[in-house]
């Protein structure tokens, strides 16, 4: 399973792999700083650690630069956070036993862990040189009543002015936490699901659309009610590009933006490049994008475990059979990777 979740991570991991070179020369200030400084360890914090395997490949990028191209043999302290339920175990197992993990290409490296979410302060003021935290800001609560719809899953360009708010609010104060969070001089990286244009917005909620129009079908079969169709959320924000130029323009005056960068995912494509044949590239398709939308569609379906693994697997073959009588479907969104730098 653990394998199943880190390959089913590649179309995100290659989005932000290729693109991290963008934030080399903000580390390498960050890095330098601290060594005319000489403070005594370089701090990271990497903020969405999941099970580490995404993690792992960039944070190894990041201490490629610090090690092999600086000659920096300071200590280097790792901060990995998640939410409280994050398998922390799974963390430290792939640090602790990968051969490609940063534990076993350098020395003097420490690591920890926190369970919190990021809309909490995770470290103390000024403590930290460099945050990195990818595929992960763009989550909401899923509690939050602007989210709620019930034919869109998530809402990506039909939104209302309290969703926009919302959006806006939550993205602004994780901000203000990182600049709080870092050291002057400090780094931030991230990135973002986001809509570049309108007519992307609707390509993107057309396609999760689709996804939701298949419980419908079953609703109508008596699967299951309509009601927990109705109640289905993904907290899954795509931020507008007004709003993310909104917030860098009202963020504080020391937080200065180095890179804003938009990317665009095709799900589809990013499928059959990692498979070999049709069928495995459906069933890539599925499997990656269910793998962030199971639990959420799980938790309203009403029944014991029995009952709520048997429609969920019902609606897991539909969607297979979806992809198969019509190629076009796709789910496919911006990305905006960004860099500030904190003076």
């Amino acid at each position: 399973m653990q394998e199943n979740y880190n390959f089913n991570c590649s179309p995100q991991l290659r989005l932000v792999s290729n693109n991290l070179y963008l934030s080399k020369k903000s580390i390498m200030k960050s890095v330098q700083l601290n060594i005319e400084e000489k403070r005594e360890s370089i701090k990271i914090l990497d903020i969405g650690c999941s099970h580490g395997y995404n993690s792992n490949v960039e944070l190894n990028y990041i201490i490629s630069i610090i090690r092999d191209e600086m000659k920096c043999n300071k200590l280097i302290e790792i901060i990995h956070t998640d939410q409280e339920k994050n398998d922390f175990t799974k963390l430290f197992l792939l640090l602790n036993n990968d051969l490609q993990s940063y534990l076993k290409k350098w020395d003097n490296i420490y690591y920890y862990s926190r369970g919190a979410s990021f809309m909490n302060q995770l470290v103390p003021d000024s403590s930290v040189d460099i945050i990195i935290s990818f595929f992960t800001l763009h989550w909401g609560d899923e509690n939050e009543p602007s989210l709620k719809s019930n034919d869109l899953f998530p809402k990506c360009k039909n939104t209302t002015p309290e969703f926009d708010v919302y959006v806006y609010e939550r993205l602004k104060k994780t901000i203000e936490i990182r600049y709080k969070e870092l050291r002057n001089g400090g780094t931030f990286i991230f990135n973002l699901c986001a809509g570049k244009t309108e007519e992307q917005l609707q390509i993107t909620e057309d396609g999760y659309r689709g996804a939701k129009d298949i419980f419908r079908e079953m609703a109508n079969e008596n699967i299951l009610s309509h009601q927990e169709v109705n109640d289905m959320t993904l907290p899954l924000l795509f931020f507008r590009a007004n709003i993310i130029d909104r917030v860098l323009e009202n963020m504080d005056d020391g937080f200065k933006c180095q890179v804003e960068k938009y990317f665009f995912l095709d799900w589809s494509q990013e499928s059959r490049e990692a498979t070999t044949t049709k069928n495995d590239a459906i069933k890539y398709f599925v499997d990656s994008t269910l793998g962030y939308q199971g639990g959420y569609i799980k938790k309203e379906i009403k029944g014991d475990e029995k009952t709520v693994n048997k429609i969920y697997n019902q609606f897991y073959n539909r969607f297979i059979q979806k992809l198969e009588s019509n190629p076009n479907f796709n789910i496919s969104f911006d990305f905006i990777f960004l860099v500030l730098k904190k003076d």
